[in-house]
């Protein structure tokens, strides 16, 4: 039955030609307390289904103009008028028109002459049926979203996620099925155990019937019979109305390699710090100084941890060849080291080059594209002149820095990323704070390992240690790559604003027989001093004649960035004779490593 209050709001459609009728019904159910629409033709009612729609229709079939038939046909094929109620009312008792009635969508029929007490009988039960199909649609709709609500959850995160029902598996999500390369309907026909290693099943039983939710590590084994460590946690939950077992599982295989390989590195690191005191050179860094040495500490320091780093230094001083040599020592050393220079970055590809991007994204984007994260995932970034970043883009590093996780251009699902970072800048970091160029939510964040590496003009103890670094290298000679005593004083009396960078660009230019000159000044003539301190009468000349020829090759070479076709023009000699020149005189191409 049907309450008198909730019937005030229920509104009935009735549509008879018979004036009497439609008199008789509007005022009875009107004084049952439905709200009533009466219409004496068919011509109208898609005129007013356009204002209003009815909770149900009571619809005579045989009409003038458009009979009931072709009403009930039309508002079954309209998506907005489908789902009403229609019953059909006629004189008509033959069977078959019942049928076609039927087969039209109606949900009943009543027979002319009408009877009150039918009617409302009637009435109220498709009312109350299409009340408890609301009820249900809404219900399904509830479960329908909660479902989807869980998958998404499921999905968005990195940990395999199972859902039991006592020993069966019932839902999986997708980060699971890659984990142990089953797919998804193999894996709701086995028990969670049978994914277990045989031997840590016992165990893994006893922990699932605890349902206790602190973590639990076991062996795994994967569908092709290998074997991983994982951990696992537990919590019970309601989910379909019913309280099942969710367990989340970690593939802790590679943190356990990092476990293994940071105490090994802590150990190396020791033997190393020992023993640095009496070097010149850590890595390809140069420098016996007591400032060097300092480095050197804050070098292994930061190997031994996987904090961020911030280096500060003038141009020049060698900022990133030292963070390169902390990855190469830290535990990450296997993995990329992706440098990038945030100064050539345009604001509108920022999120296209650090994030990437999907096929689609944007107009050009024909194929999916790694970003610098994706290349630095379980490696190191150094992000070179950090200090150039707007601080819209430092809020956007700092959010996929913060979480771990980011998401492409063109992509719905984030994606994790384990990595350390490294910054470096030569302008004031203070300053920018202050100005409101560097936020400081992101300075805190990668300003954790700090290393201010010194200008030259403080080590000048080094410049005779970078000099033989910087000539060997480009000679491959060490034996005979020497300055004269005169050149090395006026060396020493610079300043070096250039730092390292300028002065390995001065003994360059040095050896391709330019004039030696610090900003601008020249201060010797390098080609004749370089021949003059060559050519000497205590060796055959032949041979320095050779060593002159050895020289002169290497530094049109090195001038021209070992282009040889560019050398061999520069020098007046056929390209075939450079080639033969070079092997006689054991002239090879040396691996530079320089600040």
């Amino acid at each position: 039955m049907i309450p008198e209050h909730e019937r005030r709001q229920i509104t009935i459609l009735v549509v008879d030609d018979d004036a009497s009728n439609l008199h008789l019904l509007t005022n009875y159910l009107a004084g049952l307390g439905f709200k009533v629409l009466p219409l004496k033709s068919g011509e109208y009612v898609f005129q007013l289904l356009e204002r209003r729609t009815p909770e149900l229709i009571l619809l005579d079939i045989l009409m003038p103009g458009i009979d009931g038939y072709e009403i009930c046909r039309r508002l079954k094929a309209s998506d907005k008028t489908r789902e009403i109620p229609i019953i059909f009312m006629s004189a008509l008792s033959e069977t078959l028109d019942k049928i076609k009635g039927f087969r039209l969508g109606a949900v009943d029929y009543i027979t002319k002459p009408l009877q009150l007490e039918e009617v409302f009988a009637r009435v109220q039960t498709h009312l109350i049926l299409r009340k408890l199909q609301h009820q249900l649609q809404d219900q399904n709709a509830l479960l329908a979203a909660e479902k989807a609500r869980f998958e998404r959850l499921a999905e968005a995160t990195f940990e395999g996620i199972v859902i039991q029902d006592g020993e069966n598996i019932t839902e999986v999500n997708e980060a699971l099925s890659a984990m142990f390369g089953y797919q998804r309907d193999e894996l709701t026909t086995m028990s969670l155990l049978s994914l277990i290693d045989r031997q840590d099943r016992p165990g893994t039983q006893q922990y699932l019937r605890q349902s206790d939710q602190t973590p639990y590590q076991a062996r795994g084994i994967k569908k092709n019979g290998e074997t991983f460590l994982l951990e696992m946690q537990t919590k019970m939950m309601s989910y379909h109305d019913k309280t099942m077992r969710v367990v989340a599982i970690r593939d802790i295989t590679w943190q356990k390699e990092m476990e293994q390989k940071a105490a090994q590195l802590e150990h190396e690191n020791l033997e190393l710090r020992a023993n640095i005191r009496e070097r010149y050179k850590f890595g390809e860094i140069v420098g016996k100084s007591p400032a060097m040495q300092e480095i050197y500490d804050r070098i292994l320091s930061a190997a031994a941890s996987d904090a961020h780093v911030a280096i500060y230094g003038e141009s020049g001083t060698g900022k990133e060849l030292i963070a390169r040599t902390i990855h190469q020592h830290s535990v990450r050393h296997a993995h990329e080291f992706v440098t990038v220079n945030c100064g050539a970055i345009p604001d509108n590809l920022f999120e296209s080059e650090f994030f990437g991007y999907r096929k689609g994204a944007f107009t050009g984007a024909d194929r999916d594209k790694p970003g610098f994260f994706d290349q630095a995932h379980r490696g190191s970034l150094f992000l070179d002149e950090v200090g150039e970043l707007s601080p819209t883009e430092q809020v956007k590093l700092l959010r996929a820095i913060e979480t771990g996780e980011y998401t492409p251009l063109g992509s719905n699902r984030s994606k994790k990323v384990d990595m350390r970072i490294i910054v470096a800048t030569h302008r004031n970091v203070h300053e920018l704070r202050r100005q409101g160029q560097l936020r400081d939510d992101f300075f805190f964040r990668v300003h954790v390992i700090t290393i201010t590496v010194p200008p030259l003009r403080e080590r000048k103890d080094d410049i005779l240690l970078l000099l033989d670094h910087f000539l060997e290298g480009a000679t491959g000679d060490e034996k005979h790559s020497r300055l004269p005593g005169k050149m090395v004083e006026a060396l020493y009396a610079y300043d070096w604003p250039g730092n390292v960078r300028e002065l390995r660009n001065v003994v360059h230019r040095y050896l391709a027989g330019q004039p030696l000159e610090f900003d601008g000044n020249i201060t010797t003539r390098s080609a004749q001093i370089a021949s003059e301190d060559l050519l000497t009468s205590d060796r055959p000349l032949r041979e320095q004649l050779e060593e002159f020829e050895k020289r002169s090759i290497l530094a049109a070479l090195n001038a021209r960035q070992w282009h040889r076709k560019e050398t061999a023009s520069a020098l007046g000699l056929p390209l075939r004779t450079l080639h033969r020149r070079m092997k006689n005189l054991k002239i090879t191409k040396k691996r530079k490593s320089f600040p």
